[in-house]
């Protein structure tokens, strides 16, 4: 009886530590966020046309993170999620938002979940607009930077950090994601930036983009398209592989992006 005694009072002091563990990351996290706000450099001068757009729109459903839909070959697609890879064998990484939001007009919050083989973290930041190019003919461009914390099981366990481009076009009053860069060898929302492992110290590259990442090396093999190269087939690319392999090689490349839409497992819900 004192034995059990013993246990229940462990389990109680063991549920109590856990609640205060959770009350305690659900307390941090904005302060964490705001922290990390204070590594980026926020101070770079705009142009007044930038400023003023910048004021004066709300991107967070149009140019930054919204899931576009991909118009190819006279037929609309809704776009996969990112693709993205971590590490020098580009293990496949996936990273879904389910908050976006304006803080100021060159902050933006962001709040989503990630996958990497069998972890899986809810990731809390945000991205700082630095630089807005206009260009006449082909578009326009948000240069920015962005820092997110990764928490698994209410722990923080990593950092990702980096460098992001994201382009858009504008006309009748209203803004639009660019799916002009997506052609050939471009890449939309192109985020380049490392994963900082806080329980080993271990970086790794960790990159993702719409369509195709930036900087994935011999992964991509594809020209119209993302064409995973075999060699990387069981670093978490044999969905993508197979998509394209089975059934899908000779069908228009809105097919393609069907089958991986389908294939590719709502793994955060």
């Amino acid at each position: 009886m004192k034995h059990l005694t013993h246990i229940l009072l462990a389990c109680l002091c063991l549920t109590a530590c856990v609640h205060h563990s959770n009350e305690r990351a659900e307390l941090n996290i904005d302060s964490l966020v705001a922290q990390m706000l204070t590594e980026i450099d926020t101070s770079l001068i705009l142009s007044d046309s930038a400023s003023s757009f910048l004021a004066c729109n709300d991107l967070s459903q149009t140019v930054l993170y919204k899931k576009p839909s991909y118009h190819i070959r006279q037929n609309y697609v809704e776009a996969p999620e990112p693709l993205g890879f971590c590490g020098d064998n580009y293990q496949r990484f996936y990273i879904h938002w389910d908050t976006i939001y304006k803080q100021s007009p060159r902050i933006y919050r962001l709040e989503g979940r990630t996958r990497c083989k069998d972890q899986y973290c809810n990731v809390y930041g945000i991205t700082a607009i630095q630089n807005l190019e206009f260009f006449r003919w082909w578009g326009n461009e948000i240069q920015g930077q962005y820092a997110l914390i990764a928490l698994q099981n209410d722990s923080l366990v990593g950092k990702i950090q980096g460098e992001a481009i994201y382009y858009f076009i504008t006309g009748n009053d209203s803004i639009f994601y660019s799916t002009d860069f997506v052609d050939d060898a471009q890449c939309g929302r192109k985020h380049r930036g490392v994963w900082i492992d806080l329980r080993t110290n271990d970086t790794l590259t960790c990159n993702w983009g719409d369509f195709r990442i930036p900087d994935s090396g011999d992964l991509n093999q594809g020209w119209g398209c993302f064409h995973v190269n075999k060699k990387y087939y069981d670093y978490g690319w044999n969905i993508l592989y197979d998509a394209k392999h089975l059934g899908s090689y000779n069908e228009p490349d809105h097919a393609y992006y069907d089958s991986i839409n389908q294939l590719d497992a709502l793994w955060w819900k």
